[in-house]
């Protein structure tokens, strides 16, 4: 009988498309340790992982020699050592498309946020100064400003279709597609550094890769103008986190909103969570309910469609592992 490691429990509706499986073991491992996970892994086809951090390659595949698919349960896999998968045939899955939506949701939310200083004022209101100090700061509009949204995948291409009604100039920077492609969605190409030159906001919806690690950096930085908005919902590392700080407070830029931090969850000596400008939230973009849901329930699925041929191409990270 196969067998599907889960490196702890999927929500409900995802346990209950693998326990709708007569066919199949289920072994869940509760404390994700790498002694705990190759233990597991001794006769497993299947693992789905939760947790995103969780560093998998070739030591967890020396004690896998039935694997077949590794799941997240979620887009991200950085930490998943993919061309050590490919070498020995295992999938990579994550599930796809299920949590663009609502991730794209709150990468604007964010904007929104940094952008009307909605912190500031829930604070002073609180406080009881709301009403005194309420012409002190004055506030974003976003009609007639120009949003760079970098990446062009599910995420992106979602924020981009939202902001269409917003009377704002869109620019998306994406090597990787079609130019012409762009300009059908009702944006402008354009190569990075030429992007955030001009850019009023900028949302990162990019893969943590090595070429987008410390992406965002002092030089980049300041490229943008004095009164940019940088958004990252997408992978802390894209962004060069000192260099960021150093922008915030010495103004280069005028603020951020991050749903992603280099170390998470951020120590409490990281100056980020005492920059007034930063708004931050914690890694939790994709969590609204129905969210949840989708993604739990596409990554049981592809564990089960894994086991026992390929899973679909939306969630199929190395296709190349065919071949």
């Amino acid at each position: 009988m196969p067998k599907i490691v889960l490196a702890r429990p999927l929500v409900e509706a995802g346990m209950k498309v693998l326990r709708a499986r007569k066919d199949v073991e289920l072994s869940i491992v509760e404390d994700v340790t790498p002694t705990n996970i190759r233990a597991a892994l001794k006769d497993a086809e299947a693992i789905i992982f939760r947790p995103a951090n969780y560093q998998f390659s070739d030591p967890e595949l020396d004690a896998a020699p039935k694997l077949k698919v590794v799941c997240r349960v979620g887009v991200g896999y950085d930490s998943i050592d993919v061309p050590a998968l490919t070498r020995r045939g295992v999938q990579m899955a994550t599930v796809g498309q299920a949590n663009a939506t609502t991730v794209a949701e709150h990468a604007i939310a964010l904007m929104m946020g940094v952008g009307r200083k909605l912190a500031l004022f829930d604070r002073e209101m609180r406080a009881g100064t709301g009403y005194t100090t309420r012409f002190n700061e004055l506030l974003f509009e976003y009609a007639g400003k120009t949003l760079v949204v970098i990446g062009f995948g599910r995420i992106g291409t979602r924020v981009v279709r939202r902001m269409q009604g917003w009377d704002m100039k869109i620019v998306v920077v994406d090597p990787l597609i079609d130019p012409a492609r762009i300009r059908a969605a009702g944006a402008e190409p354009m190569d990075l550094d030429a992007a955030l030159k001009i850019a009023d906001v900028v949302t990162l919806h990019c893969p943590l890769s090595a070429e987008t690690r410390g992406m965002i950096n002092g030089q980049r930085l300041g490229l943008m103008k004095r009164s940019a908005i940088l958004i990252n919902t997408a992978r802390g590392p894209i962004i060069e986190e000192s260099a960021l700080i150093r922008a915030l407070k010495e103004k280069v830029i005028a603020g951020c909103g991050l749903d992603v931090t280099e170390i998470e969850p951020p120590e409490p000596s990281n100056e980020l969570l005492k920059i007034p400008t930063a708004l931050l939230s914690p890694h939790n973009a994709a969590q609204s309910p129905e969210c949840v849901d989708r993604m739990n329930i596409a990554a049981a699925e592809n564990a089960l469609k894994g086991i026992v041929g390929r899973v679909s191409a939306d969630c199929l990270v190395n296709p190349e592992v065919f071949k």
